[in-house]
């Protein structure tokens, strides 16, 4: 069977690497000039880095079968992490239960709070009950307001902003702390991350070169603007170089809803696609630099104050050695943030400055004479916003039009958008498609 998948991100491109390998036939159109999505990387002195800091759990065990079945298990390194918090302008060591008690912000029974309603969320195993209240009413009655406003509040607002955080699925919460409660070994055990030698880079290649030896193809700068179905029930693609000759017998389109809807919502029911226009999304802004010396021991930075203009800072080099960069120290400034925000468009050198003041705030010892290269990354669709009842508006993988299907990060709740969610998500897609094809 000929399979057309659209998008070659995460989702599409392990969609057609499932699909190859039960022996179908795949073509695969992304229209940027690299593969990955959000999980893409570029080529950064002697290495590639992904634009958008990556990291894999203990608990992703779909990206870690994934790396196996692609021969690459070797390159999978485990690393200890440290978390920290910014609170209180201060910045604290946050990621084991003796952090929690050293922890000055928050008065004793608000630790104790805090970490019982924290082992709660990683030990649930019906969530639904959790579907019908916010993320905001769960956490204020379990774990306190002073708990809520000092540490979970902000983090939630920068996230989702503020016109959606207030209404936030607690369902979305119990998976995005479950599954960080997982990847560590043991209570006192600091967070074990891994990495794959090389960046994700080395995962797409390989992707791209096992499903194009089972006869598929894979193209890049192609952007699909239309899909049509012919009364034969075939599909036919228009992309920007002209009509594709060849004719389809499934389609699955791997990307974000609006542009699911522009290519084939003529084809969608009405109510299917009310579905697909439902969910809003946050885009996402990303600042990474190269520095000449740390920042501190924290690979992971939380950022508890709504007043910087970032959610994360992340100390790339204090998880994989500053030695794959020519002896660069890399950090990620990332945050989710409406389009329309000026900071979303600020010009490349004026968000330097601007995030420069706000690192300098959190480490004093920050000078910008020691910024030696800077990269910014942009990108529209990057987190649904899931907010109460999300799971009843979820556009259902098979859409309302014959032999086209809908993979993208808006259907895999309670699980936030990620990697291993996605690859798990993409196997069922395929098994779906292959069925349909029995």
């Amino acid at each position: 069977m000929k399979i057309v998948i659209i998008g070659g991100g995460i989702a599409g491109m392990t969609t057609a690497f499932y699909l190859s390998k039960i022996g179908h036939k795949v073509t695969v159109y992304e229209k940027e000039r690299d593969l990955g999505g959000l999980a893409k990387s570029f080529a950064l002195k002697d290495n590639f880095l992904e634009e958008y800091y990556h990291h894999i759990f203990l608990t992703d065990t779909y990206t870690v079968k994934l790396i196996e079945e692609t021969g690459l298990s070797s390159a999978l390194v485990w690393e200890e992490s440290r978390m920290g918090l910014y609170c209180d302008n201060n910045v604290y060591a946050f990621g084991t239960p003796l952090d929690l008690f050293r922890f000055k912000p928050l008065s004793l029974i608000d630790k104790l709070r805090f970490a019982l309603s924290t082992m709660y969320l990683a030990k649930v195993k019906d969530y639904s009950k959790l579907e019908a209240i916010s993320a905001e009413e769960f956490l204020i009655k379990s774990a306190g307001n002073n708990v809520y406003k000092k540490i979970w509040e902000p983090l939630l607002a920068t996230k989702f902003g503020e016109k959606h955080y207030k209404k936030i699925t607690a369902g979305w919460l119990y998976a995005r702390v479950s599954s960080r409660g997982r990847s560590k070994k043991g209570l006192f055990e600091r967070e074990k991350l891994g990495y794959l030698d090389g960046s994700l880079n080395v995962l797409f290649d390989k992707l791209k070169d096992m499903i194009t030896k089972r006869g598929g193809n894979v193209f890049t700068t192609s952007e699909v603007e239309r899909i049509d179905i012919d009364k034969d029930k075939k599909i036919t693609v228009k992309a920007d170089k002209g009509y594709i000759s060849e004719a389809f017998d499934k389609c699955c389109l791997c990307i974000p809803n609006e542009p699911a809807l522009k290519i084939a919502g003529h084809l969608f029911s009405g109510s299917y696609n009310r579905s697909l226009e439902s969910i809003e999304y946050r885009a996402v802004l990303c600042l990474m630099l190269l520095i000449e010396e740390s920042l501190s021991p924290y690979y992971w930075l939380n950022i508890s104050q709504r007043d910087v203009p970032f959610t994360g800072l992340m100390e790339h080099t204090n998880l994989v050695s500053k030695g794959k960069y020519s002896g660069n120290d890399i950090i990620y400034l990332s945050r989710y943030i409406s389009v329309d925000d000026s900071q979303y468009n600020m010009p490349n050198e004026d968000l330097v400055d601007f995030y420069s003041k706000h690192i300098k705030d959190i480490f004093p010892h920050f000078d910008k004479s020691i910024i030696k290269e800077s990269f910014v990354f942009r990108d529209t669709y990057a987190q649904p916003i899931v907010t109460k009842g999300h799971k009843d508006r979820m556009p259902s993988l098979r859409s309302t039009a014959d032999n086209i299907f809908i993979n993208n990060p808006t259907q895999i709740y309670p699980d936030d958008r990620g990697m291993s969610p996605g690859i798990r998500q993409s196997i069922e897609v395929a098994n779906i498609v292959n069925e349909e094809s029995n």
